[in-house]
This record gives C-alpha cells, sequence and structure tokens, in this order.
C-alpha cells in the first residue's frame, strides 16, 4: 500500500532555498545598482540516498525598469513512466530597491494538476491566495517582514570573506504554503581561506532542525541540506553529467518518517512515543496523548472503534463541515457525488462506510510527489494515502458530517516500521477514524496521528519529526 506523507514538505523545502543569503541587517537602502551584486544563477543537483533525483536552479534579477530585484527558483523532481516530471516547483519573489518584499508566487504543478499560492499586501492586510482544483480561495495573514538587506550584507562579507567561525546571524522569511513566517538563525562553523568556502549551520524556528550549507566567495551554492530529506549540490560539467547514471524515481519517499518497530502494537498494549523536548506532538493531536516525562501515550477513546447514535454537530463542530482550499465540500462535483453516494442512508456510520469503500474502489493507487486537494483528486482519478484522505473529507463534509484530516504513521508489518501515511477522523457522535487508502472503517488500530490538517498548511509540520521519533509499547491497564 502507498505511503507519501513526506511528500507534503516539498513546498516548504522549496521556499526554503529561494532565497540563500541572510544576515544583518544593512543601516540603510543602497542605490539600484549596488544590488547588482546579488545577481546570478545557480544549478545544482538534488540528491536523495546519494542518488540524483531532480534539479534545482535559483537565481537573482535586478530589474532598472521596474526598480525591483527578482529571486526566482525552479525545481524538479523525479520521473513518471509517462517521462514527466513527479513534482515541478516554481518560485518568484519580488522586492523593492528598499529590500521589502512586495510579493511573492509559487506554483507547484504535479501529473494530476497545477496548484499556486500568491501573496501580495493589498489595504486590508497581506493576503494570501490559494488555487487549487482550479479554484481560489483567499485569506488574511500576518504581516510580512522578509527583506533583502540582510541578504546584501552578508553577500558582500562572504565575497570579501569577511566572516568568521562563530559568527551568528537571524531573519525572517515567509512559508507561502502555510503563509506563517520562519524564523531562521545561522551559525558560521568554518571558514577555508584557501579554497574560500564558507560553511554555515541553518536553523528555522518551524522544525529546529540544524541543517548544512557551503557557499563560495562568489557566493554560491556548493552545497545544500534541505529539510533533511534532501541533499543539494552544485551540478558537474557537461563530461562529467554525461557519465554519470542518474536515479529519477522518487515513489520511496514514503519512507522518510519510517520508525523501526518488530512488531504492532498487541492485545492490551498503547502506543507510546518517545520524543525529543522541542518537538512535542502538534497542537491538533494533543488531546490524542497522555503526557508523561518524555512519552507521548496514545490515548484514543473507546468509542473509536465503534459507531454510536448522533446528534447534529453542535456549534463547535460546523466548522469542519465546511469548505477549505485543500477540501472544496462546496464545489457541485464533490456534493453532487456524496449526495448520489448517500442516497437515502441517514446513519453517519453507514454513510460514512459507503463514502470510505467508494474512495478506496474508485482511485487508482498510484504514488504522488505532491499533496494534492479533493478536487484535484476527484478530476484526476489517482493518488495515494493524502489524495485518499482528502477527498473523502471533502465528501463528508458537504454532507454535514465534520471531518478532519490526519497525517501520521502506520505499521507496515511488512517494512517491520510504522510509515508515514494519512487517513481521516469522522464525527459519529464521537470522533472514529476511516481510512479510504485501505477500504477501512472504523480504522482503530496501528494508526499513529501527528497532525490534523483541514486546509494544507499544516503537512509542513512533519519535517521536524523525520527521524526524530522512537515507538514503544505500555500496557494498558
Amino acid at each position: 500500500m502507498l505511503h507519501g506523507i513526506c511528500k507534503t514538505a516539498l513546498p516548504l523545502c522549496a521556499t526554503a532555498i529561494a532565497l540563500i543569503f541572510f544576515g544583518r541587517p544593512a543601516l540603510c537602502a543602497p542605490p539600484l545598482s549596488e544590488w547588482r551584486i546579488l545577481e546570478q544563477t545557480d544549478t545544482l543537483d538534488i540528491y536523495y540516498k546519494d542518488r540524483i533525483v531532480g534539479t534545482l536552479i535559483h537565481g537573482v534579477l535586478v530589474a532598472d525598469s521596474a526598480q525591483a530585484i527578482v529571486s526566482t527558483m525552479s525545481m524538479s523532481v523525479g520521473k513518471t513512466d509517462a517521462g514527466m516530471s513527479e513534482m515541478e516547483v516554481f518560485e518568484q519573489r519580488v522586492y523593492g530597491v528598499d529590500g521589502r518584499i512586495h510579493s511573492a508566487r509559487q506554483i507547484v504543478k504535479s501529473p494530476s494538476g497545477t496548484n499556486t499560492w500568491d501573496v501580495i499586501q493589498t489595504p486590508q492586510g497581506w493576503r494570501l491566495s490559494v488555487t487549487a482544483g482550479g479554484e481560489t480561495n483567499a485569506s488574511i495573514i500576518d504581516s510580512v517582514s522578509e527583506s533583502l538587506l540582510p541578504t546584501l550584507d552578508l553577500t558582500k562579507r562572504v565575497k570579501k570573506i569577511l566572516v568568521s567561525k562563530g559568527d551568528t546571524w537571524r531573519d525572517t522569511q515567509l512559508d507561502l504554503v502555510s503563509g506563517k513566517l520562519i524564523a531562521n538563525s545561522y551559525l558560521c562553523t568554518a571558514v577555508d581561506s584557501v579554497s574560500k568556502v564558507v560553511s554555515f549551520d541553518v536553523t528555522d524556528n518551524m522544525t529546529g532542525r540544524r541543517l548544512e550549507w557551503q557557499i563560495d566567495s562568489r557566493g554560491k551554492t556548493l552545497m545544500q541540506e534541505i529539510e533533511g530529506m534532501f541533499v543539494a549540490k552544485r551540478a558537474p560539467g557537461a563530461a562529467q553529467k554525461a557519465k554519470r547514471k542518474e536515479t529519477t524515481t522518487v515513489s520511496d519517499l514514503g519512507d522518510l518518517l519510517s520508525v523501526p518497530a518488530a512488531r504492532a502494537a498487541g492485545s492490551g498494549e498503547r502506543i507510546s512515543l518517545v520524543l525529543p523536548p522541542d518537538a512535542p506532538p502538534d497542537a491538533s493531536v494533543g488531546a490524542l496523548y497522555i503526557h508523561k516525562g518524555d512519552r507521548w501515550i496514545l490515548n484514543l477513546p473507546q468509542p473509536a472503534c465503534s459507531c454510536v447514535a448522533a446528534s447534529k454537530p453542535d456549534s463547535a463542530l460546523v466548522v469542519f463541515t465546511r469548505p477549505t482550499p485543500t477540501l472544496q465540500s462546496n464545489h457541485p462535483l464533490i456534493a453532487q457525488l456524496a449526495r448520489k453516494i448517500k442516497g437515502n442512508e441517514q446513519s453517519p456510520c453507514a454513510v460514512t462506510l459507503a463514502l470510505t469503500k467508494y474512495v478506496f474502489s474508485t482511485l487508482e493507487k498510484r504514488p504522488t510527489a505532491t499533496f494534492s486537494n479533493a478536487l484535484e483528486t476527484l478530476k484526476a482519478g489517482f493518488g495515494d494515502c493524502g489524495e485518499h484522505a482528502v477527498l473523502l473529507a471533502a465528501l463528508l463534509r458537504s454532507l454535514g458530517i465534520p471531518a478532519r484530516v490526519v497525517l501520521g504513521l502506520y505499521y507496515d508489518g511488512g517494512k517491520k516500521a510504522y510509515t508515514g501515511h494519512a487517513w481521516v477522523m469522522v464525527w459519529t457522535g464521537s470522533w472514529v477514524f476511516a481510512d479510504p487508502a485501505f477500504g477501512v472503517f472504523p480504522a482503530c488500530k496501528d494508526r499513529v496521528p501527528l497532525v490534523i490538517d483541514d486546509n494544507g498548511r499544516n503537512s509542513v509540520l512533519l519535517a521536524r519529526l523525520l527521524g526524530r521519533i522512537k515507538v514503544e509499547y505500555v500496557s494498558d491497564r
């Protein structure tokens, strides 16, 4: 079976490497001509487990006529059997001559469709528009305090090798997928005055992960770790590139969240997660755990494996029946399909079972490198666990049944490990798990919720847990 939660972090990866220099703010805005020190184009190979899986190109252009500085990034990862990329990402950020960001756009393409994120300042505030499945939703987000002045400052220092081991810098950057500001910290770990290469450790407040970054005195990136998943390295010359053997598939990326375990939880046992102090379970799933020391014991209520008589959702649950950019439950195609499958059935348990079986039997099981939305999935007709989950949740919401998308782990007996997975929690009088990727409802065993993501923005939080989870079992007594 397919598990692909790790793919949700990819848009964050693209955003995190769009701007490559950060440092201390300059005292005043420089003239447009001074920004030319940033102009360049870089091409890097993207590696996964020592195999080349894609290409990254980023650059900066000073546009005299527009009095603007334009930063662009394009990334292509993997190939399908048809020869097209499993994922293509394009990002553009536009800054004024004062260094402040004016607008930003990110486009993610996959075999199932194209999604776009646009950020621009309006009189009402910064607006984030998300176009998914052909439908656009907009919202006002927090103030964006991103500037290129620190970039300019550090570029000058690096080119003259005026940096020393132990120097630190801080900056903030907007993640376009989540609409959140990320605080970055940079620590210079080494300066090679002979090769003129400077090394940094880069840490952000969202994942807490420390990543390595190497640049030279030309301001070009030689190597950069990406979210603990990939490594981007300078692409070789044409002669060397022709000789190398490339592996382009990324279908095994679902193993990134993999946690080894010799067996699943037995009868009378509960799952206990051992997590680092800086990476507790996300607040969205906190109520499902009991915290004891550095252990987080999964505490799903007993009704999770049975349906109870359901009453009309109270006001606190109505929010989980509304459409989101990821769950377009109000779209005619989704609403009509849900009503057709429901028929005259009134029991929320029976309806959920029918919808779960429909999604399982209808969608072609195919790994995808991006995390699709419900409408895009319905039109494409394929996907892995993430696509199954968003479509089921949208169908349920369109009928007024509260539903949420859960991202986490599922025990794979064949791999002897918990691997990345996605499923749905549905309100039938209590919260019950439904797993459309397996066609199972209720789905009560061997699933570990890590994040609930109803709008496609919280999946990036999984990056902070990569390689940092240990699963144990405790007695249910």
